[in-house]
């Protein structure tokens, strides 16, 4: 799926260290993943996050904030800029390595983003599709209520001329939270005309002996 992005090359020139815990995951990033924030505005973030509002200016003029940073359940989430989102998790694997995703969207309004995988010294980890399975925009279709309207499944996939998806990442889970976001950036009456033949806007994608599998789609609120 063109959202996921398995990164292939790190500056040459930079060499972190290998990442123990979510804070050393954030700090040592290469600024190639992560261009918003140096080290030193990381440093600073991290350094102020006892304050109420841990904010620096980040390379783009913006500000960045620290959200959530949570070294027991290895999570973080920083506002990097006024739209834009990043959020780390690290899991631990059956051999006692480590496992960190990488979250990042922009919303404009809807949001969009992608999830980078990697190993406990920042090589980009490719997952096949029996690890990490493709996400497209048919997993939120309702497939028996198209079938009673007698609508093709390609029929209705052909009325969402774009998928915005992002993925969020939990600080009391090791599952992963897939959110479509048509709902925001489609006229609100003509969403309302497709709400009956979706199962939901958030699929779940459950971690599972060192992979994940889809689980259940539903909707995050109530429409009205």
């Amino acid at each position: 799926m063109k959202k996921i992005f398995f990164l292939f090359s790190l500056f040459a020139f930079v060499f972190p260290l290998p990442a123990q815990n979510i804070s050393d995951f954030f700090f040592y990033l290469p600024n190639d993943y992560l261009s918003q924030l140096n080290q030193a505005q990381r440093m600073e973030l991290l350094t102020n996050q006892d304050k109420s509002d841990s904010v620096v200016i980040n390379n783009y003029g913006g500000k960045a904030r620290l959200l959530t940073l949570d070294n027991e359940r290895n999570y973080i989430k920083i506002q990097t800029s006024e739209q834009g989102f990043f959020e780390a998790k690290k899991w631990t694997l059956k051999d006692s390595s480590s496992l960190f995703a990488m979250s990042f969207w922009v919303c404009s309004p809807a949001c969009d983003g992608g999830i980078s995988f990697f190993k406990n010294n920042y090589t980009p980890l490719m997952f096949d599709k029996n690890q990490f399975p493709s996400v497209e925009i048919s997993d939120f279709f309702d497939r028996d209520s198209l079938a009673a309207k007698e609508i093709s499944e390609a029929d209705f996939k052909n009325r969402f001329d774009i998928f915005f998806v992002r993925f969020e990442l939990q600080p009391n889970s090791c599952d992963i939270l897939v959110i479509n976001d048509n709902r925001t950036y489609m006229n609100q009456e003509d969403y309302q005309k497709l709400k009956p033949f979706l199962k939901g806007d958030c699929l779940t994608l459950i971690w599972k002996e060192g992979r994940f599998e889809k689980g259940k789609v539903y909707f995050l609120e109530k429409i009205k």
